[in-house]
């Protein structure tokens, strides 16, 4: 895997959109480097995917932060708070599980589309 992850980066920087989005999924699955800003560095391979016209890289940017999130301990809000348009605004009891749901939900249409 570390062969091929250099060869991804390496046609990345000469801007080749298909190997910068293969770059960055192998280092946020740990293919080829599992250092510990290897989320990072597959971060900012997504957003050059997207500035490269990548769409589908934005789902795979907010994995990314989502997992950057769970690996610190998940997200600082209340247990009944939403993140609704950048805003944070209290939900009713129980609307936690209609949350997750409906997150796991467009994670699995995400990926079947795939």
């Amino acid at each position: 895997p570390w062969s091929a992850l250099v060869r991804y980066a390496l046609l990345a920087e000469k801007g080749s959109e298909s190997a910068t989005a293969n770059a960055a999924w192998m280092l946020s699955k740990g293919l080829g480097y599992k250092g510990a800003d290897r989320l990072e560095l597959a971060q900012g391979m997504h957003e050059r995917s997207v500035m490269l016209g990548n769409k589908e890289a934005h789902v795979d940017l907010g994995d990314i932060k989502w997992a950057k999130l769970k690996a610190g301990g998940g997200p600082r809000l209340s247990p009944t708070a939403a993140v609704v348009g950048g805003d944070v605004t209290e939900t009713h009891a129980g609307d936690e599980e209609a949350i997750t749901k409906e997150v796991n939900t467009l994670s699995d249409a995400s990926a079947s589309a795939e």
